[in-house]
């Protein structure tokens, strides 16, 4: 691979009080999945709208994020959030506190989430559900273990930024950021479900 540096982001390089955002929403793991058994769940209209976000580049995002001092970035893999997550939790002796809510998911219909899981799931959810702690039972649990083809990017910005980081995100992309939660002091958790 040749290149060069354009900005230095390491997963160890989060800080506590930092903002946690995702640059699109979750969801493309089970929605395939969904999607290749004929689910009567999924319309012609999902599938639809689960490829435009898929054709979604995150250029946009990293430049809005690299104009507003990120301080660490990744993009949200086969792994699903809560690895990603919890690997820039680790590497920065921090933990996280995030609000899953419907706006993190590609399409809000809850019975698809409940009913499928993509290939990748089980494995995803073996490796990183230990690190994770819910405050209650949320029914968008099991999208934290959801792996992604072209997932978003998870970026980590100063709250001194938010206010430039959101405008030039959505002047970047015409679509406002994914604000989760933040980076805590580290508890016995990596992730905190508020």
């Amino acid at each position: 691979m040749n290149g060069q540096f354009d900005l230095q982001s390491h997963k160890d390089m989060a800080r506590e009080n930092d903002l946690i955002y995702l640059s699109k929403p979750l969801g493309t793991g089970y929605l395939l999945a969904a999607y290749y058994l004929n689910s009567p769940l999924v319309l012609s209209q999902d599938i639809q709208r689960l490829f435009n976000f898929l054709k979604l580049d995150n250029q946009l995002a990293y430049d809005a994020a690299k104009n507003s001092e990120c301080n660490a970035m990744t993009d949200i893999s086969g792994f699903g959030l809560a690895s990603h997550l919890g690997d820039i939790c680790e590497a920065s002796n921090l933990s996280a506190s995030i609000n899953l809510n419907n706006e993190v998911l590609i399409n809000d219909n809850i019975a698809i989430l409940e009913n499928f899981e993509s290939t990748g799931f089980a494995n995803n959810y073996e490796s990183n559900s230990q690190n994770i702690y819910l405050k209650n039972s949320n029914y968008l649990e099991k999208i934290l273990y959801d792996p992604q083809t072209n997932g978003p990017m998870l970026m980590s910005i100063n709250p001194n930024n938010k206010e430039k980081f959101e405008k030039d995100f959505y002047n970047l992309n015409q679509r406002k950021p994914l604000l989760i939660g933040s980076f805590k002091e580290k508890l016995d958790n990596r992730i905190i479900i508020e």
